[in-house]
């Protein structure tokens, strides 16, 4: 077992899912792991009428619709509409989606829900669910990962300190959900995250794999309104020839048929392992 690096006292302080891509976030205070990463973490996602994925990027609104679970399924909650419901298990048609330059499996939800959402957005659109069997995998970096509909890794984490920062630097208020994380902990010095290698919460290893690169999704604010910050300000303090550093990426560090347990709001965090120099943007 590596031995940690007592540098300062660290805990998780939030935790965070997305079940539908790109939709407003929902916080628990404790949660399972599965191989894809945090249990319904992206598990939905919309999707154009060519099956590529829709975003924040192209609706800004999406940033208003929370999701609940139910004991039957989701809640989609927007202002002024009645809720939606949608099924854990749909039983629609598959077809071929696209994540970035990833094909994969969805099952499309219900004619109900692409009403709704196309509707909201004012462009068609479909919901679909990825199956258990789908296959998608990040087989490009040092760790190799099954995904859900996320971008390309299982786990986001962010430091509050260097929320704090940032916010500071660029005089927009920032909460660390703003920055969209699966994990948010506090201690260490702004952006000492940077040269994570490894890392322990609670009893579970993670590799960090990589600093993520953000997009102009962390502009749009609370009010689904397209701001020029924080994205300028990272653009000013922090930007590398690979692009603009906030957060990092990870996987648990164990074979990928093994990767479960359970995170809880307040389990201490144990840097295993460390770098000489900020972990890369691939």
């Amino acid at each position: 077992m590596t031995e940690p690096l007592h540098l300062t006292e660290l805990h998780l302080t939030e935790l965070h899912l997305y079940p539908i891509k790109s939709l407003g976030g929902l916080s628990v205070k404790q949660w399972d792991i599965d191989p894809r990463g945090l249990r319904l973490d992206r598990r939905w996602m919309l999707v154009r009428p060519d099956g590529r994925l829709h975003t924040q990027r192209e609706s800004p609104t999406l940033r208003l619709l929370r999701v609940t679970i139910e004991a039957d399924g989701l809640q989609v909650h927007a202002p002024d509409r009645p809720s939606l419901r949608v099924p854990f298990h749909p039983e629609g048609a598959a077809r071929i989606v696209t994540v970035w330059s990833d094909e994969t499996v969805g099952i499309l939800v219900s004619a109900a829900c692409d009403r709704w959402f196309s509707d909201h957005l004012g462009c068609p659109v479909n919901l679909v669910f990825m199956p258990e069997d789908a296959e998608r995998w990040q087989e490009n970096l040092p760790y190799r990962s099954r995904l859900s509909f996320a971008d390309g890794n299982p786990f986001h984490l962010v430091n509050e300190s260097s929320v704090a920062d940032l916010s500071r630097a660029s005089g927009r208020i920032l909460r660390p959900a703003d920055l969209r994380p699966n994990l948010v902990v506090r201690g260490p010095q702004p952006y000492a995250e940077d040269y994570w290698r490894r890392i322990r919460i609670g009893s579970v290893e993670f590799d960090v794999v990589e600093s993520c690169a953000r997009c102009g999704v962390i502009n749009i604010d609370d009010r689904a309104r397209v701001t020029p910050e924080p994205l300028r300000t990272l653009a000013r303090t922090r930007r590398t020839c690979d692009g603009l550093p906030f957060g990092q990426n990870m996987v648990q560090a164990a074979p990928p048929e093994q990767r479960t347990g359970t995170l809880g709001v307040g389990d201490p965090v144990e840097v295993l392992a460390v770098g000489d120099t900020p972990n890369p943007m691939y």
